[in-house]
């Protein structure tokens, strides 16, 4: 059964600037004899450093929504792949199959997330790495569950990376854009069935 989970504007906003906030040590909350979780207070003048892998995680959700991609290509791009046209994404699904090829253009909600993304720390030509090396799929995941988990303990609802592709395309398809060309899928019946979270279609009168 496709999941059926939309992800607010307000929702998504609100993650990200709550993982870009995010300090050194803020991760490890409390909680109190009742059962409240204690969240340490963000103006706490210990917590001072910024928390690297919040600065990441919320560059790879603001562009994998902008873009409509899968995180795998999202943490795969490289500088030269950041273009005047756009952003070019080499979609590989499987090993054995060649990568289909989609550019994305630019609109101003893309521009300022690869702009944040451009002032993250890196050595080589990767726009997410860690040491040198683009982040591994698990190795993302790892920091995405963490401060998804501390989200989720906060009283928020809970959601998925690939909730935010399927929310790039529903939003895509509300504007009556064509979404295939943005997400690289082959058939529009596969994206209609399994990314499509509209409650509600939009339509106009005949005459």
């Amino acid at each position: 059964m496709p999941r059926t989970r939309y992800v607010s504007d307000q929702e998504l906003g609100d993650f990200i600037q709550f993982a870009r906030d995010l300090k050194v040590g803020m991760l490890k909350i409390r909680v109190d004899d009742d059962g409240n979780v204690l969240m340490p207070q963000r103006t706490a003048k210990r917590y001072t450093r910024p928390l690297a892998s919040g600065q990441v995680v919320s560059s790879v959700l603001d562009i994998a929504y902008h873009t409509a991609q899968r995180r795998q290509d999202v943490l795969a791009l490289t500088l030269d792949d950041i273009t005047d046209a756009g952003i070019l994404f080499r979609q590989r699904k499987t090993q054995d199959t060649a990568p289909v090829k989609v550019l994305v253009s630019w609109k101003p909600g893309l521009r300022e997330a690869v702009r944040v993304a451009m002032t993250l720390p890196r050595r080589a030509g990767f726009l997410f790495e860690t040491r040198g090396h683009p982040y591994t799929d698990d190795g993302f995941s790892s920091l995405f569950q963490r401060i998804m988990r501390t989200w989720g303990l906060l009283g928020h609802e809970r959601f998925t990376v690939h909730d935010l592709r399927a929310k790039g395309a529903t939003d895509l398809l509300d504007q009556g854009a064509q979404a295939i060309d943005t997400t690289g899928h082959a058939s529009d019946s596969i994206l209609r069935r399994v990314y499509d979270r509209r409650r509600t279609r939009r339509g106009t009168a005949v005459k």
